[in-house]
């Protein structure tokens, strides 16, 4: 990629364009709200949240917290970054039980966010800069960001649509295995990412929970990518 300066209004253009894509998705998991099983509505309700969170990466690189380079393109491009990202997310704009538990106790940032940066960043981004690049093999990751990570939580996404065929021909799983009450869970957090989205482009963040210490342990992290 050739090194030259992002264009604000190239960028603005694309978080909109993710955040309408975001949108249209929930509307189309909506629309499935009767179907059983409910699968596809499980499936858009995640697409939905990649595309706020790949808008929520797009921010982060027009505010500069986040060089941009070839290696934050293909993170936006992919499943697993962006769902790290949705995990940062789901902290800053959590459920409304969520919110109040923290408002009463104002827990510090878990380790399940830290983490979900720390893989971003130095077990993928810079393993992508470098073959040679070694983090930490006994780092013991938070449980819910290491299933994202080890692509588990994309299986059961990619589940949601297929039938799993094993190594003797069997059916390992069907779409039925999703829930109704995991597609709403999504469901329900995918309007969430989405109202974070929307909020974030425009400027407005002080009302989310430690958004100014999320946002420097990126900067912090960030710090050392080169642009080319």
């Amino acid at each position: 990629m050739k090194k030259r300066e992002i264009s604000e209004t190239t960028i603005n253009k694309s978080i909109s364009a993710c955040l309408l894509n975001a949108e249209r998705l929930i509307e189309d998991a909506q629309t499935l709200e009767f179907e059983k099983p409910p699968s596809s509505k499980y499936y858009f309700a995640i697409i939905s949240q990649e595309e706020s969170a790949k808008a929520f990466l797009l921010y982060l690189v027009k505010v500069k917290i986040i060089p941009w380079n070839e290696f934050i393109l293909r993170a936006m491009n992919s499943h697993i970054c962006k769902q790290l990202v949705g995990i940062v997310i789901d902290y800053l704009e959590p459920d409304f039980d969520t919110f109040v538990i923290w408002c009463n106790n104002k827990t510090p940032v878990t380790k399940k966010v830290k983490d979900a940066i720390n893989i971003l960043r130095n077990e993928i981004i810079k393993k992508w800069e470098s073959n040679n690049w070694i983090w930490a093999d006994d780092y013991k990751y938070d449980s819910d960001a290491k299933k994202v990570f080890n692509k588990k939580f994309d299986k059961l996404k990619q589940r949601s649509l297929y039938v799993a065929i094993g190594e003797q021909a069997e059916i390992i799983s069907t779409p039925r295995i999703t829930t109704e009450e995991n597609a709403q869970k999504e469901f329900d957090k995918a309007k969430r990412f989405l109202s974070f989205g929307k909020s974030i482009s425009k400027g407005e963040k002080n009302h989310f929970r430690d958004y100014e210490i999320i946002e420097e342990g990126f900067r912090k992290l960030f710090s050392d990518i080169k642009t080319k």
